[in-house]
């Protein structure tokens, strides 16, 4: 396996189900909660730059609705 796909692995297991708030520079993850008002409420007390991410369950794919 390559150690790339073993981080985003280990990654979506750790955050799964979660929002997770991001560095927009490093994509390190700062923070992270299930509920994403408790996620601001923290982002805010720590008053740097974020990028939220909802990161879902390992085995799921998010697959959009589109009608035209």
């Amino acid at each position: 396996m390559r150690i790339k796909n073993k981080a985003l692995i280990d990654y979506k297991r750790k955050y799964q189900n979660t929002w997770v708030a991001k560095n927009p520079i490093t994509d390190e993850a700062i923070a992270s909660d299930k509920d994403l008002a408790k996620l601001a409420e923290k982002m805010k007390k720590i008053g740097v730059d974020y990028t939220l991410e909802k990161v879902l369950p390992l085995y799921s794919a998010f697959i959009p609705n589109v009608t035209l």
